[in-house]
């Protein structure tokens, strides 16, 4: 493996990064774009590239709240010619170092294999969370949720265990959203 290096994603690079994601993502799975770009320019969510040379690997983004113990990974990917080369494991681990120096525990939501619709399905779900568990994340017991449009499994960094990971899961959404969340939620009940 080539060095390979974390990079903070700037205000110029926003535009690549959300084409990324609608690359790599299903619409269902994706922030709303607007609601993205308010919130990259408000600096409540956060992104790094993973990179060799000129040569953009991957990427992560998170919401790191102050004054809280935890980054919230919202999307994580390796860009398609890069995968199966252990360029996601590498991206995590620096990530991880990173986050682990600034006090950070890292907590994210994976699909959850159980409400998949195919064989297919079920394979990519539980390949994903073998994935983190190789890197010593875990699957939070007794806690799932329903995020943008999904059901998801909680998973968090091994070294720290928090007792209310629901509760810190929405308080990142919420912060992403913002009143946009409330909105959604309030339309949701009305169906």
């Amino acid at each position: 493996m080539n060095n390979v290096n974390l990079r903070n994603v700037e205000k110029s690079d926003i535009p690549k990064l959300i084409s990324y994601i609608k690359n790599d993502f299903p619409s269902h799975e994706r922030v709303p774009k607007v609601i993205l770009e308010r919130a990259f320019k408000k600096n409540l969510i956060f992104a790094k590239f993973l990179t060799s040379d000129t040569e953009i690997l991957g990427y992560i983004l998170y919401n790191n709240l102050e004054n809280e113990s935890f980054t919230h990974v919202i999307y994580f990917a390796i860009l398609s010619d890069y995968r199966s080369k252990n360029y996601g494991s590498e991206f995590m681990k620096q990530f991880r170092d990173e986050m682990l120096k600034n006090g950070k525990e890292i907590i994210l939501e994976v699909e959850d294999p159980a409400q998949s619709k195919n064989d297919e399905e079920v394979a990519i779900r539980t390949k994903r969370i073998a994935f983190y568990e190789r890197l010593n994340f875990y699957l939070i017991e007794n806690e799932k949720g329903f995020v943008l449009g999904r059901s998801c499994l909680f998973m968090s960094d091994a070294s720290i265990k928090p007792k209310h990971h629901g509760s810190m899961f929405l308080e990142s959404y919420v912060n992403i959203f913002q009143t946009s969340l409330i909105k959604l939620i309030i339309k949701a009940k009305k169906f």
